[in-house]
């Protein structure tokens, strides 16, 4: 009986240290939600937060504290490319984010016929056919968080994702979607981390 309990405390003991260590090798969280989502509540969602500030001359959103980003793949909008991210009403922005701030990504598909993913890399441009090919494979390297890859909604139901990323280092990392071609073609943003 003795054995049985050191075995057991002694599993339960490397559960925790591989838990902790898994933790602390991503920066980013888990998924948190997806499902899907009307129009209706897409358009409730596109309300600037108290910490974001916008500015569409410089095609940039400084964000200063905790917040929340909608981010809308293949915008279905006249003159735009569907291989780009609507961000508080800009293409591909760049996002300023304030080192230590925790930022909450709602990634939706609001493209009718094609699939895409939000993923945050320190891999920089340009990009080849298979960006996504060397970050999702062998240990997400220069991966620091990722959406799953979204289907074109139907039925008024557009795909959605939560992601949760704490920017906890100053420099420059880079948000993009890894389907093939995507970033190729444009699909990509910078992301600067300020003290």
């Amino acid at each position: 009986m003795n054995t049985y309990k050191a075995f057991a405390l002694a599993s339960v003991a490397l559960l925790i240290i591989v838990a902790a260590a898994s933790f602390f090798v991503y920066p980013t969280s888990a998924p948190e939600q997806y499902g899907y989502m009307s129009q209706g509540q897409l358009s409730a969602l596109a309300v600037p937060e108290a910490n974001i500030s916008v500015n569409g001359t410089a095609n940039s959103i400084y964000v200063s504290g905790p917040a929340t980003i909608l981010v809308e793949t293949g915008p279905m909008k006249a003159n735009v490319s569907m291989y780009s991210f609507e961000i508080s009403g800009m293409i591909n922005p760049e996002i300023v984010v304030k080192q230590g701030v925790e930022l909450k990504f709602v990634v939706v598909n609001v493209d009718s016929d094609a699939s895409h993913n939000f993923v945050i890399t320190s891999a920089s441009p340009p990009y080849t056919y298979m960006s996504g090919s060397g970050m999702m494979g062998g240990g997400n390297t220069g991966m620091y968080g990722s959406s799953m890859m979204l289907s074109p909604g139907s039925g008024g139901n557009l795909n959605y994702y939560n992601m949760t990323s704490t920017f906890s280092s100053t420099g420059t990392l880079w948000y993009l979607c890894t389907y093939p071609g995507h970033a190729q073609n444009g699909m990509y943003g910078k992301i600067s981390v300020i003290p």
